[in-house]
């Protein structure tokens, strides 16, 4: 079983609606991104370009992009 050891909550507007998205780091499955609106899951891992599977944090950073912090490097993901 994996373990989360890294949360972010970035608030998006689409269609004019304001709502959160969720940002899971975990010891050893890469991230997700959970949309509770949706509700949908999403996973990065090092086959989407992470330099590692286990996370360390996650932080959103002004212009929305995701500073993504693993264990042998960090990585930067704008999407959505």
């Amino acid at each position: 079983m994996l373990a989360i050891v890294a949360l972010a909550i970035h608030t998006v507007t689409i269609n004019s609606v304001e709502r959160d998205v969720i940002w899971i780091g975990t010891d050893g499955g890469g991230v997700s991104r959970f949309d509770p609106s949706v509700p949908s899951f999403m996973s990065l891992t090092t086959s989407d370009g992470l330099p590692d599977n286990r996370i360390l944090e996650i932080a959103v950073a002004p212009d929305g992009s995701k500073i993504i912090a693993a264990e042998s490097g960090v990585a930067v993901y704008s999407g959505p």
